[in-house]
C-alpha cells in the first residue's frame, strides 16, 4: 500500500519530518509575530510584557512537545509499544 507517509528509508520517516516541520513552522510563526498575536488578543498594556514572555516560553516548550510526539510516532511505527509502556511505568517509579 502506497501512501503519503510511506518512505523508502523505513517506517515513519515522513511522519517524523511532517510533525517536526509543522511544529517548527508554527513555533517560528508565533515567535516572529508575537507582538501581532498580543495586539490581536487585545491584551492590556500593563501585562503585555508578561504575555510576551509567556508566549515565548510556550513556543519554546512546543518544540519539546513535538519531539515527544515524534518519538511516540517512531516507536509506534517500529511496533515497540511494549518498550514505551515499560519506560512510562519506570518513569513513574
Amino acid at each position: 500500500m502506497s501512501g503519503l507517509f510511506d518512505h523508502p528509508d523505513g517506517p515513519g520517516q515522513d511522519r517524523l519530518f511532517v510533525i517536526f516541520a509543522a511544529s517548527l513552522a508554527y513555533s517560528g510563526g508565533v515567535f516572529a509575530f508575537t507582538d501581532a498575536f498580543i495586539a490581536t488578543m487585545g491584551v492590556p498594556e500593563e501585562i503585555r510584557n508578561q504575555t510576551r514572555s509567556y508566549l515565548e516560553i510556550s513556543v519554546f516548550s512546543l518544540l519539546f512537545t513535538a519531539l515527544a510526539a515524534t518519538v511516540v510516532v517512531l516507536f509506534e511505527s517500529l511496533s515497540m509499544r511494549r518498550m514505551v509502556l515499560v519506560w512510562c511505568l519506570l518513569a513513574r517509579i
